[in-house]
């Protein structure tokens, strides 16, 4: 998806108030401290082929667990998962001043964040199912625990080894995850919030693609929702990146070649022949709506934006499917009818255009079941930069596996 990375950026710019904040997305927020402890387990899979997590994002993490008597665990994930630190934080409150209090909430703090800090990873690879398992279990019992996991969303090891793969781009989710059912593989996350903060690749790792990312978020989505807990996407981009220093090897994962799957097109760079699996973005940059309306502003200019790939459509006989969507704003039914509407005014382009081919219109609004749709919504607030990658078309293969996911 193109400005993808300054997405990216704008969602971490709130750096650790923004996990602060989202400790408290789920419950009873009228509760107070002592009713409604914080049990936080926090998984670090930072290595040598990721940007190494600044260990300051987790202090609002434990900050909330001693200021509420709650539980702390911290889990390194590398290939032999283990917990680093877990312990029921108390401090008697009782006869102390606010500002006492507040002291020595600090400097409990202080200390959990030092000795955490001394826990690095010890063996080769990265088991992140092992150690999301590992959480779960450390957290059974707990009032409404959350769990944090800072990663690139890459597994290399145990029973799900995403080296592998011929490449992630082939990653079959629905399969994986069944396979996973089958060997009972799946943690159980019963009462769990699961907040997966994604970081960069780094080292010898290259970088994913945003279908490859994409695909990891539906990956560990599907994994946490399958287990019984809910599952919430962040993306992780430090003020400065950096590696761990002389961390043990991790096995990159094999990207997919863009010579053979094309992921990202846009009507601009349209080649003359198209892969199964393509998938054309149709953004306001390159077909702009009036606001609130399935009216084109430009018609010429769309007419001439599209001319290229609706002639590449006809020459190869290429049925299409238009997945449309909106930005999270207003009734979720309008949303629809809008996205609809745009999907129709595109579909009326590439017919004046020359497409006699087959082509479907799905419309989901702000839908999150749409597999191209991102979240725009934090804190109860639009993210404007977000919510205008969602105000689009994507054009795929009719007859493409995703096309009929989709339309199932």
């Amino acid at each position: 998806m193109k400005n993808i990375n300054t997405i990216k950026a704008m969602l971490c710019i709130a750096g650790t108030t923004l996990l602060g904040l989202s400790l408290y997305g789920c419950g009873d927020t009228t509760r107070t401290y002592e009713e409604y402890p914080a049990n936080v387990a926090v998984v670090n899979a930072s290595n040598s082929n990721s940007v190494c997590l600044d260990m300051a994002e987790i202090q609002p993490a434990i900050a909330d667990a001693c200021k509420s008597n709650g539980y702390f665990s911290y889990i390194i994930a590398d290939g032999d998962p283990f917990i680093g630190y877990h312990d029921s934080i108390f401090i008697d409150g009782k006869n102390l001043s606010p500002g006492n209090y507040n002291r020595r909430v600090n400097s409990k703090a202080v200390e959990v964040s030092e000795s955490i800090t001394t826990w690095t990873p010890k063996t080769d690879e990265v088991d992140l199912l092992k150690a999301l398992n590992l959480a779960a279990k450390d957290m059974a019992g707990k009032d409404s625990p959350t769990i944090i996991v800072y990663t690139n969303g890459l597994s290399t090891a145990g029973k799900l080894d995403m080296t592998e793969l011929s490449s992630l781009d082939r990653l079959d989710v629905a399969a994986t995850v069944e396979d996973l059912k089958t060997s009972c593989a799946i943690p159980d996350l019963s009462g769990c919030s699961v907040q997966f903060y994604m970081a960069k690749t780094a080292g010898n790792q290259e970088t994913l693609t945003d279908k490859e990312e994409r695909l990891l978020t539906e990956l560990w989505q599907s994994i946490v929702e399958t287990g019984g807990g809910s599952f919430s996407m962040n993306y992780y981009l430090p003020d400065s990146v950096s590696v761990l220093e002389s961390a043990p090897n991790v096995t990159p994962v094999a990207i997919g070649d863009d010579g053979s799957s094309i992921r990202e097109l846009t009507l601009e760079n349209v080649p003359d022949t198209l892969p199964a699996d393509f998938e054309v973005m149709i953004g306001e940059e390159d077909i702009a709506f009036k606001a609130g309306t399935a009216e084109i502003k430009d018609e010429s200019a769309a007419r001439e934006k599209i001319a290229s790939f609706a002639d590449t459509v006809e020459t190869n006989h290429i049925d299409l499917l238009l997945v449309c969507s909106t930005a999270s704003y207003g009734e979720a039914e309008s949303s629809v009818t809008l996205s609809e509407e745009r999907g129709r005014a595109i579909e009326r382009l590439l017919r004046d255009a020359g497409v006699t081919t087959d082509i479907r219109i799905k419309g989901f609004g702000y839908d999150p079941a749409n597999p191209f749709f991102t979240n725009d919504i934090e804190n109860g607030q639009l993210v404007e930069p977000i919510a205008a990658t969602n105000r689009k078309v994507v054009i795929i293969a009719l007859n493409s596996e995703q096309a009929t996911c989709i339309l199932n």
